[in-house]
């Protein structure tokens, strides 16, 4: 497995897993998936691949990082999972050396997703966002380069 810059092609074909797709709506049911993916398409957007697939699709504004994962994740086996998530590692010590610390907003019902940034040093604060569309509520995290 390894991180590239990602393609329109990777932005515009990925299939996003039901975890990220339903944080996706959580925030706002009214846009179109596909479109929201290309227009996140920046020079530091990038992609995790396997054996030719696009895993993961992601990217940093700044020390803002984001990933969503393609519903393929689901079905691979505990050895993948665990290279994908040392893959992920790796670009995560990228962004710390780059920034120190990195952060976003996680949906608080994507319980997969606040799992799997636990398992990479996530810290959870008591500070929340709300989707103006939806009410729903997520929640700030930061990695830190010195808790990792």
């Amino acid at each position: 497995m390894y991180i590239r810059k990602a393609t329109l092609q990777d932005a515009s074909r990925i299939v996003i897993s039901g975890d990220d797709l339903m944080e996706f709506n959580a925030y706002d049911p009214n846009r179109d998936l596909t479109a929201t993916l290309i227009s996140h398409l920046s020079e530091s957007s990038v992609v995790l691949t396997h054996n030719g697939s696009v895993l993961a699709y992601g990217g940093n504004s700044g020390d803002c990082v984001w990933f969503l994962t393609d519903d393929r994740v689901n079905y691979l086996a505990y050895a993948e999972k665990l290279c994908m998530l040392e893959t992920i590692k790796r670009y995560r010590d990228l962004m710390l050396d780059q920034y120190g610390t990195i952060w976003n907003y996680v949906w608080v019902n994507n319980k997969s997703h606040i799992k799997f940034l636990k398992r990479l040093g996530a810290e959870f604060h008591e500070s929340w966002t709300e989707s103006p569309t939806t009410g729903e509520r997520f929640q700030l995290f930061t990695i830190r380069r010195q808790d990792v």
